[in-house]
């Protein structure tokens, strides 16, 4: 077996007040909430829907739209100098890149929420130069409430609700555990070139439709690990704080110099290294898509030696039509 490479440290060193990150954190909840409840109001009803006009095809809602307002109005109210980098109806030029970004993905599992499967998130993330610094997530739970908020912040633990939550290792070793659950894409196998010894080791695969739910159940020890496709900074950055304040381990394959990626896997520092206050920031933030591996650091080491996006061409495809290439 190769031995598991060490992606330590997890996130670049954030020196922010930590009164600042509190407030962060609340603004988050807040917006998390509000819009929240908007969206269960709007579960199982009449809705509008549209197919996005790119490549993808997705869908998206009225309700995904009204859902993210409401979250960008409140930020606005709160931190006026901030901006929003929100997955629905992009603007026609991006602004300057301030300090904080916040990621907003308004529904993810779109597809499930229009179909009236209850597994969707509403994830909202506060950016400080590309790094994930605050961050909380609502989904419809089988509980009493009807739902369930995840929340933390850099440094102070991850949460859903009330009670801290951590990822969940495995008994003994490294690999991941037969008979507990893994979070895979559809279509594994033709997206990475999967390791003999993974292929036996691999565990319950599930697929749930949005990215952000599996995250949290990684998070919170429901899920021992994620193996993640391209995807965008919306789609990861709060599930991303939540799995690194559990105390688990988040890697992405890297970008080579022609845009495919590379068959290796680095620590997650932040969605841009090359961070500065142009319009060019805010392009590559909307832009960024890459394979990513979460879960127990031993899990983590594992998979990424046995794991790799190694089918080219397919990744590069779905990396295009992520980014709506094909249609200039």
């Amino acid at each position: 077996m190769i031995q598991p490479p060490d992606f330590t440290p997890l996130l670049q060193q954030i020196d922010l007040d930590e009164q600042l990150l509190s407030e962060l954190e609340s603004a988050a909840i807040a917006a998390a909430e509000r819009a929240g409840a908007y969206v269960a109001g709007k579960f199982g009803g009449v809705l509008t829907v549209e197919e996005k006009d790119d490549a993808t095809r997705s869908l998206v809602s009225d309700a995904d739209r009204e859902s993210q307002r409401i979250i960008a109005e409140l930020i606005a109210e709160r931190f006026p100098d901030h901006q929003v980098l929100g997955e629905e109806d992009p603007p026609a030029t991006e602004p300057p890149a301030p300090d904080f970004v916040w990621a907003v993905d308004p529904i993810d599992g779109t597809t499930n929420f229009v179909n009236a499967l209850p597994t969707y998130v509403v994830s909202i993330a506060a950016l400080y130069r590309g790094s994930p610094v605050a961050a909380a997530l609502y989904l419809p739970w089988p509980n009493e409430a009807g739902r369930v908020l995840f929340h933390a912040r850099t440094g102070g633990g991850a949460w859903m609700g009330d009670e801290r939550i951590y990822v969940k290792g495995p008994l003994s070793g490294s690999t991941p555990q037969h008979g507990r659950v893994t979070m895979i894409p559809i279509g594994l196998t033709r997206m990475f070139t999967v390791g003999r010894e993974l292929g036996r080791s691999l565990g319950e695969p599930r697929v749930t439709g949005s990215l952000c739910y599996d995250l949290l159940m990684v998070a919170s020890g429901r899920a021992q690990a994620l193996i993640g496709s391209p995807a965008a900074a919306w789609d990861y950055a709060g599930g991303m704080l939540m799995v690194k304040e559990a105390g688990g381990n988040v890697v992405v394959s890297d970008v080579a110099e022609t845009g495919g990626f590379l068959p290796t896997w680095s620590a997650f520092t932040t969605f841009d290294t090359a961070y500065d206050e142009t319009p060019a920031t805010m392009k590559r933030l909307r832009a960024w898509r890459r394979p990513v591996i979460v879960g127990a650091p031993e899990i983590v080491g594992f998979l990424a030696s046995n794991i790799q996006p190694g089918r080219r061409s397919l990744l590069d495809r779905i990396r295009r039509s992520l980014l709506g290439e094909r249609h200039g």
